[in-house]
Formats: C-alpha cells, sequence, structure tokens
C-alpha cells in the first residue's frame, strides 16, 4: 500500500516592512493568508490523515491549525527537518539584495545551509515518515525551497542552486503530493492548486485590500525546537520516477530561498523521535 506526503507550503504572510524574514519570529499569517490557510484545509478536510507534522514557525504553525480543526484527533509535531534554510540573509529587506543573489552560492556566514544541506534533511524527514506512516496520508506544512528541493530530487534531478532559482517554488497553502509505491522507490508527484486564480486589476482599479493587518498580538512565544533524531545515512533511491511522474509545481515563487527575491521562511523542529538536542538557530 502507499505511503502519501502531502506537503504544505505555509499561506501568505504579514509582512509590512518587506524583508526576508528566513527563521526570524513572530511572522504570523496575513488576513489573506489565513484565508489561503482556511481554504487549503477545507481541501484536506477529508483525507484520512494519520498525522499532522510542522516547522516551528509562527506561519507554518497557524496554517497547520487550520488543517488540523478539521482532524481534531489527528497528532500534530513540529519538526525542524521541513524548515526554512538557515541563512545570515535572514532580516535583509527584499530591495536591498544585490541581483542574482543566491542564498545557497552568496553566503553571509560560514554556517549557512547549502543546496545540499537542505536536501539532506528533506530526505531524513521522508525516510522517518515512510517508516513511522507505512500505508498512511501524512500531512506536512513546510516552506518553499525545502518543498522545491524535495521535487528536484524526487524527478531524480540533482539540486542544485541553478535549479532552485527556476519557478517550481509552490505557491502559498498548494499541496505538492509525493505518493511512494515504496520506502525505496522514488514518489509519484502530484499538485494541487485549490485556490481560485487571483483577481487582475487594472491600473485605474483601487483594490480594496486593507494596506496592512495588524500583526498577530497574541503571537505564542518562540518555543525551543524539540530533538532531532540521531543522524541516518543517506542512500539513494532504487529508482528513477517515471516521466508522467505528475504535475511538478511550476508557478513562481515571490519569496524563494534560492532567489534573489528570497523566500517566506520557517521555523525550526525535529521529528520527536530519540533525541539529539539541536542548536536553537540564531534570530
Amino acid at each position: 500500500m502507499s505511503t502519501t506526503l502531502l506537503f504544505v507550503r505555509h499561506a501568505e504572510v504579514h509582512n509590512p516592512r518587506n524583508v526576508f524574514y528566513g527563521r526570524l519570529p513572530r511572522f504570523g499569517l496575513s488576513a489573506r493568508g489565513r484565508e489561503q490557510a482556511a481554504r487549503v484545509a477545507e481541501y484536506l478536510a477529508d483525507e484520512p490523515i494519520a498525522a499532522i507534522y510542522t516547522s516551528p514557525l509562527l506561519r507554518a504553525r497557524q496554517t497547520a491549525a487550520a488543517i488540523a480543526a478539521h482532524h481534531p484527533d489527528v497528532p500534530m509535531r513540529r519538526t525542524s527537518l521541513i524548515m526554512e534554510i538557515r541563512t545570515g540573509w535572514q532580516g535583509t529587506p527584499n530591495k536591498d539584495f544585490p541581483p542574482n543573489t543566491s542564498l545557497y552560492v552568496n553566503k553571509k556566514h560560514t554556517d549557512d545551509e547549502t543546496d545540499q544541506d537542505l536536501i539532506v534533511r528533506m530526505r531524513r524527514a521522508v525516510r522517518i515518515l515512510l517508516r513511522r506512516h507505512p500505508g498512511q496520508t501524512v500531512v506536512c506544512v513546510s516552506h518553499a525551497d525545502p518543498i522545491a528541493a524535495l521535487t528536484l530530487w524526487a524527478c531524480g534531478l540533482d539540486v542544485t542552486p541553478q535549479l532552485l532559482q527556476k519557478p517550481l517554488a509552490p505557491g502559498h497553502a498548494t499541496v505538492t503530493i509525493f505518493e511512494y509505491p515504496s520506502s525505496t522507490a522514488l514518489p509519484i508527484l502530484g499538485y494541487v492548486n485549490p485556490h481560485p486564480p487571483t483577481p487582475h486589476h487594472h491600473k485605474a482599479d483601487k483594490p480594496a485590500d486593507k494596506a496592512a493587518e495588524q500583526a498577530t498580538a497574541a503571537v505564542e512565544a518562540t518555543q525551543e525546537p524539540t530533538a532531532d533524531p540521531a543522524p541516518e545515512p543517506t542512500t539513494a533511491p532504487a529508482s528513477a520516477p517515471p516521466a508522467s511522474a505528475g504535475a511538478v509545481p511550476t508557478s513562481p515563487s515571490s519569496n524563494g530561498a534560492g532567489t534573489a527575491t528570497p523566500p517566506s521562511a520557517d521555523d525550526t523542529d525535529a521529528l520527536p523521535l530519540p533525541s539529539n538536542p539541536t542548536p536553537t538557530p540564531a534570530t
């Protein structure tokens, strides 16, 4: 029986200063983001979900909470394995990024994550989930570049900074489907955007959008990440996916970490397994 991992990108974030927020805390959903989260939650309401995993950042947790509201008996856990990339660029205004900046190549700090660091931990998360939930459906609320990297790998492609700069990032509150026929096979891919098209406004039009919603007043205090499982060896998949593996998302992301306009990142936590404490990232 297949195991299905539904990777949901968090919904739109309230970011009035237009900064690359990376793993910075307290960036919650915008009003539109809350609508997006509700819509993707409704889409997943009838899915036989066995567990929900979320990046620990507020925007991911809020998106996951909307999904969990339709599945009150399903456990929800936080994991740092599916969080946004670690980079010293966080907090930088998007307008201040030099042209063609790649967060994976133009590193700010020596411990910034590389594209290979990213795919190693995402594959590790998948291995753990396949072992823990065989034959089940699991939701993982993550971020643009982690999902894009996993999609590239699932297509049998090398994950490189150049490919991560392509328009592969999933849209906000969309679902990238990884259906694993077995724990050793590459997945069959799918992509679902449950949202209506964004209406086009002519220049003369005045959209009735609120300039900026109030940031979430009751922002939860940032919690320490849970412990990551002990490292596992990285093993290559048994075979490449079929050419008709599924619809790979192609809509550009306005916040993809690998591009000059960096991503809406999210924070940390680990799949709750035997613990090796992971340092809390600097914020």
